[in-house]
């Protein structure tokens, strides 16, 4: 090496001043980097040992990859004409705009639709709906990707091989033409004006059959505190916008995986803080949560305590204001002596409270049990929160399509009664509940008892048991209808047809109980016509063109809340109950099951955009 950098010095006098080296070798010009610059490959490269050359064979080669492209470029055997008239309303480039609705469980939400060239594209709010005012959640921006989810069912199986739309509905005709059949149906919980017709007509035609609806989280204890405060069944709707003071007891009331209607919700509660002259206000929030949620997080005041305090927490809140008040309503609450009575953050929310007295609201989570609901009842109606006018913060409705059947006791028994060999068929709309349901209800072995026919989005786990599976459209394929959280009417205009001949809801269910196959358009308007009083085209083409019926929303009706005459009671033995009960201490662990924030109970798992959708809270 020495005598190869002595030669370069030598030479030193015949190279360029700004001569550059790649290497040391290319520096020394030795007689191993002339033989290594003369091959085309290093020592420990093998060349073909063949009599084919390397240039033969990248020729040949070449040939055979141009005639595979000349292969592939042919044309498609299906016959397509460009527009030989071009439509009179469109435009190439310009999109069209449809009004439509997304229904989340059974709240159903007003969105535009941007449609190119017959091909949804980009999903917007309606600021006509009073459920979205023009913005939208995260689950309506994913509806694109989720129709065109290459994972959707195909098509239609009988045990699992491929079957026919024509052999469906022979097949459904012929099994549900014995009306004493024993059917249990169950379904996700859905406010569709068409498709409680349906249910109407099922209960009437099969004097055997049982309805229930299933959802893993919903509104169920909401539902039953007041029907424990007001022996009826109702939905608590809070009215952000009125309130000078809120208090939310585990209640994520401004997340669409925690509430129904918090796209509405963060609107109200977020109008009332712009401050636009001096005499604007701003409304105070107090939070009381074990997790952090995107309303904790906007909170002013936010106190961090476990979910299985919170009721113990609800009480001494009850009881703080009863001493003030003397409110009938609290007297049950009048003996409760727990170690939250001097808390220093619910000495603060009694103070406001009690100053706020008509314009003040409180709420509770789906999470917690029906006894914080009905405590809550009893605080907002001792502070003149509850009513029917337009000032009430808190209002109670009579909701059409709740009856009991969504309750989880209701799923639980149905489902015990069919392994009782009660019911031989099973009619399954959506739900998948031999993946979702609490372990200790034996679904799988229900499928396994009975002829079941299921309608869903792929081959779930609930659909590889059933004798029957229908691949359902997805809702921008389809005509349907739905309500919102306070009942207004829209209709869901469909944008493309069904990619692989998918059927809705109101087809499936009209197959299994008239025996034929009936387009949902027709079903839908039909539906409206007789139900609704939509009779004209004119206003049927004004509810397309708007996405709800304006001149009557038809809002769920607002009652006068009255508390049972056994309410007191009651809730004297549940608080005794409960403090006989093993409570758990700040320092034990506590496992609490809820929706995720963005596949919520996994119905979205296979939405690729929402599965890498960062988490709202730890980011």
């Amino acid at each position: 090496m020495s005598q190869d950098l002595q030669h370069t010095t030598e030479s030193e006098e015949n190279l360029a001043p700004n001569t550059y080296w790649k290497s040391l070798g290319e520096l020394a010009r030795n007689k191993e980097y002339e033989e290594y610059e003369h091959r085309e490959f290093g020592k420990e490269a093998s060349e073909l040992g063949d009599p084919v050359t390397r240039k033969s064979f990248l020729r040949i080669m070449g040939a055979s990859i141009a005639m595979a492209g000349f292969a592939a470029c042919r044309r498609p055997v299906q016959k397509i004409l460009p527009y030989s008239r071009q439509p009179e309303d469109v435009t190439i480039g310009i999109p069209m705009h449809y009004a439509s609705v997304f229904s989340h469980q059974d709240a159903a939400t007003g969105i535009l639709i941007e449609n190119n060239e017959g091909r949804p594209s980009k999903i917007e709010g309606n600021p006509d709906h009073p459920a979205s005012r023009g913005k939208t959640t995260l689950y309506e921006q994913a509806m694109i990707l989720s129709m065109y989810d290459p994972d959707r069912s195909r098509g239609i199986r009988f045990n699992g091989e491929t079957s026919t739309k024509d052999d469906f509905i022979a097949a459904a005709a012929s099994h549900f033409a014995d009306r004493s059949r024993r059917v249990l149906f169950v379904s996700e919980l859905s406010s569709s004006p068409t498709l409680l017709r349906l249910k109407e007509q099922a209960l009437s035609q099969f004097p055997n059959a049982r309805w229930v609806n299933y959802e893993p989280f919903g509104e169920a204890n909401a539902f039953e505190g007041a029907e424990l405060a007001f022996g009826q069944r109702l939905r608590t709707v809070n009215h952000f916008d009125r309130a000078d003071v809120i208090v939310a007891l585990d209640d994520d009331f401004m997340s669409p995986q925690s509430h129904k209607n918090a796209l509405q919700n963060a609107r109200m509660v977020t109008d009332r803080r712009k401050v636009m002259t001096t005499e604007d206000t701003m409304n105070r929030l107090y939070v009381v949560e074990g997790t952090f949620t995107s309303t904790g997080s906007y909170a002013d005041s936010r106190k961090k305590l476990k979910a299985s305090h919170v009721a113990p927490f609800t009480f001494a809140l009850a009881a703080r204001l009863y001493n003030a008040t003397n409110a009938s309503e609290l007297r049950p609450f009048a003996g409760v002596n727990n170690e939250f009575l001097l808390d220093e953050t619910l000495e603060a929310m009694v103070e406001d409270l009690l100053a706020a007295q008509g314009s003040s609201l409180v709420t509770a989570g789906y999470g917690q049990p029906s006894k914080v609901h009905a405590a809550v009842a009893a605080i907002n109606a001792a502070l003149g929160n509850i009513g029917t006018s337009n000032s009430a913060t808190v209002t109670y409705h009579v909701v059409d399509h709740v009856d009991g059947s969504e309750s989880l006791a209701s799923f639980a028994d149905a489902i015990a009664a069919v392994n009782r060999g009660e019911y031989d068929t099973m009619v399954l709309v959506g739900t998948n509940p031999a993946f979702n349901a609490p372990s200790d209800i034996d679904v799988a072995g229900a499928l396994d008892k009975t002829t079941v026919f299921h309608l869903a989005d792929m081959v779930d786990e609930t659909s590889k048991q059933a004798t029957w599976h229908v691949n359902r459209a997805h809702s921008l394929e389809q005509w349907g209808d739905a309500r919102s959280f306070t009942g207004a009417y829209s209709v869901v205009q469909p944008q493309i047809l069904p990619l692989f001949d998918g059927w809705s809801e109101v087809e499936f269910l009209n197959t299994i109980v008239n025996g034929e196959y009936t387009q949902g358009y027709n079903l839908v308007r039909d539906a409206w016509r007789s139900e609704l009083g939509v009779g004209t085209d004119r206003a049927w083409n004004a509810i397309l063109h708007d996405g709800l019926r304006k001149e009557n929303p038809g809002a769920f009706r607002a009652v006068n809340a009255r508390f049972t005459s056994g309410f007191g009671r009651t809730m004297e033995q549940v608080i005794a109950a409960s403090a006989t009960g093993t409570a758990s201490t700040a320092t034990d662990m506590e496992l609490i099951i809820r929706p995720d924030a963005k596949l919520f109970d996994g119905r979205y798992a296979n939405n690729g955009w929402l599965m890498e959708l960062p988490d709202p809270m730890t980011k």
